[in-house]
């Protein structure tokens, strides 16, 4: 099927494993809220169940004999399985393996899955034998690892951007492992992975120590994705500030330099390669107090968002960003890579830990439910590299073990994490309901256990059932969105409850609860459109939050909607089933077109 587009060295360290923490005791800046920690988040209903069930069997279809094959070769072991394909097996073999590791993690705190707790037990048990073969705490699993990096550390350093030394993005690949094995740490129980990230970290430590900063600027022209986030990730594990240090050491300076002088050098440039980098900022901001990089993650984002965001949330053509505010001429099939968007909701989560404010939850939820949710081929679980918003084009998937793009990696995690944004406490103990998403929340420290029942975006109404032993007084926030019509219904236990709020806000309900206290909370949704930056005339449309999307035969001609007033939504298109969020259009030409969501194309 086509679819219109949307136009229309240390010694053994230790931490609690398993318990992720939301107040991080090594981390220079607390944040305002903190995200309630996945392993107590559950997923019970919707488009987003079933995206995770999707998911968590693709993962659990996998085998990690294959994952470790290159790393088995590259320490002089024979492997037990041959690599997996795609680009596995193209000079980026490791990179999906990482991205395995965290997903899995992830989809372990988010299910439960005990199965892949063996797997990743069996991995971090596979990775450290090879370590340990191969003597310097070096973990890669691409062909010509050892005598690359050994090249690197003599100085002797080649690139043009995404090859180094003839290796395609070897930093790149590594700090894939490096996310997996702290991902691990995170969300598991295994005590093993620690330690084989440390001597990791260690051997990286020794690669650049002689390396001046000239040196390592030419090593950082070629891509090298969120390494400093995850060193930064290490010193909050361990508390040893020399990884904080290391972190500073792949500061790309050719990419921060003007974004902390607030100048827009995006156009151009690699989408990609460059909002690692900046999650990486963020994070070292959260681990330093040096505002300078917080200055640097804050304008990023708000140009990115503002200037050079698509009306799904992603943003690039082709990988690449244009000039800011003129995307009109940018649409075709390939807008919207999904990595771009799996680091700017990293990026969002950070900021928003740190700035609470409605803008960038509804950033989140856009790009969660636009591009994230619709990424996945609801039918068997593959993931896309882009998402298309020129006319006539269609998504094309992955295959399940031979594909392997940096977006399948991505893709994997994607799903697994759904959990994680939806609700936030503060220092005060006051719960933040961000994300409108059937699910259950155990929220540990006050004993209270809240049940989120709604069929939304389908149904303006969202339920919240509250359990507890006693009674406990905290706030209740939702999130009051932006996008909402004027005016909504609150009650408690059948009570209004009337406050002055407008769209864009929290609306708070301060009380003592007690078990059985029930929320009924109604938004109202409404059919609207915006323009796509750099021609009004040329509009997507939604309802709610929700992109929507019609879904043309094959050389089907493209529906064109005629209006002397593009913006009068409600004479343009027509709600036919709001229960199944179903629309059609009432002026197109040359034929009416039903409309649904985006994330409901495969």
């Amino acid at each position: 099927m086509l679819l219109a587009a949307v136009v229309l060295g240390t010694g053994p360290v230790s931490i609690s494993a398993a318990v992720p923490r939301t107040r991080e005791r090594h981390a220079a800046v607390q944040p305002q809220r903190y995200p309630v920690p996945l392993n107590d988040v559950r997923i019970t209903g919707g488009p987003f169940l079933h995206a995770q069930e999707m998911d968590r069997r693709w993962l659990d279809a996998m085998d990690p004999d294959r994952y470790l094959s290159g790393f088995r070769s590259e320490a002089g072991f024979e492997p037990k399985a041959p690599r997996y394909g795609g680009w596995e097996s193209a000079g980026c073999s490791g990179h999906g393996f990482g991205h395995f590791l965290s997903a899995a993690a992830m989809m372990y705190a988010a299910t439960g899955d005990r199965a892949l707790l063996d797997k990743i037990n069996y991995s971090i048990d596979g990775l450290a034998e090879c370590q340990e073969k191969e003597g310097t705490g070096l973990l890669a699993g691409f062909e010509r690892s050892r005598a690359l990096f050994a090249e690197l550390e003599r100085g002797d350093i080649r690139s043009q951007g995404f090859d180094l030394n003839g290796g395609w993005v070897p930093f790149y690949t590594l700090h894939k492992m490096y996310a997996g094995l702290v991902d691990v740490c995170r969300y598991t129980p295994n005590a093993k992975a620690l330690t084989v990230l440390v001597r990791f970290a260690d051997w990286l430590d020794g690669l650049v120590a002689k390396l001046s900063d000239e040196q390592m600027d030419r090593i950082l022209v070629c891509e090298h994705g969120g390494i400093t986030e995850s060193l930064a990730d290490i010193y909050i594990l361990t508390g040893e500030r020399k990884y904080l240090e290391l972190a500073r050491r792949f500061d790309h300076r050719e990419i921060l330099r003007p974004l902390a002088a607030g100048v827009d050098s995006l156009p151009g440039r690699h989408a990609n390669t460059q909002i690692p980098k900046i999650v990486g900022a963020v994070r070292e901001y959260e681990c330093s107090g040096d505002e300078r990089y917080r200055r640097i993650a804050d304008y990023f984002w708000h140009r990115v968002v503002g200037f050079h965001s698509y009306a799904i949330g992603g943003n690039s053509e082709y990988e690449h960003f244009g000039a800011p505010g003129m995307l009109a001429n940018r649409l075709s099939d390939g807008t919207c890579e999904t990595c771009n968007t799996y680091n700017m909701l990293k990026l969002t989560k950070h900021l928003y830990q740190l700035d609470p404010t409605v803008r960038r939850a509804d950033y989140y939820e856009r790009a969660l439910y636009n591009q994230i949710l619709a990424s996945q081929n609801p039918d068997d679980g593959m993931v896309c590299y882009m998402s298309p918003m020129g006319s006539g084009h269609r998504k094309g998937f992955c295959l399940p073990f031979d594909s392997f793009w940096c977006c399948v990696g991505s893709g994997m995690e994607n799903h697994a994490r759904y959990g994680e944004f939806i609700y936030f406490t503060d220092a005060r103990e006051n719960l933040y309901v961000n994300l409108y998403i059937p699910s259950t929340l155990d929220w540990k420290s006050r004993g209270v256990k809240v049940e989120q029942l709604t069929d939304f975006p389908c149904s303006d109404e969202v339920r919240l059932r509250v359990e507890m032993s006693g009674a406990e007084r905290f706030v209740l926030n939702l999130r009051y969105p932006e996008w909402a019509a004027e005016g909504y219904e609150l009650t408690v236990n059948g009570r209004p409850v009337k406050q002055k709020a407008k769209p864009g806000s929290y609306i708070s309900v301060n009380r003592k609860w007690r078990s059985g206290d029930e929320v009924r909370f109604v938004l109202h949704q409404s059919l609207h459109s915006e323009p796509i930056p750099g021609d009004s005339t040329l509009r997507a449309y939604f309802y709610g939050p929700v992109v929507l999307s019609s879904v043309l035969e094959d050389k089907e001609e493209i529906p064109v909607i005629v209006a002397d007033d593009v913006t009068d939504v409600s004479a343009l298109v027509k709600c036919t089933d709001k229960k199944r969020l179903r629309f059609e259009t009432l002026t197109a030409q040359p034929v009416q077109k039903e409309l649904i969501p985006y994330y409901e194309v495969g």
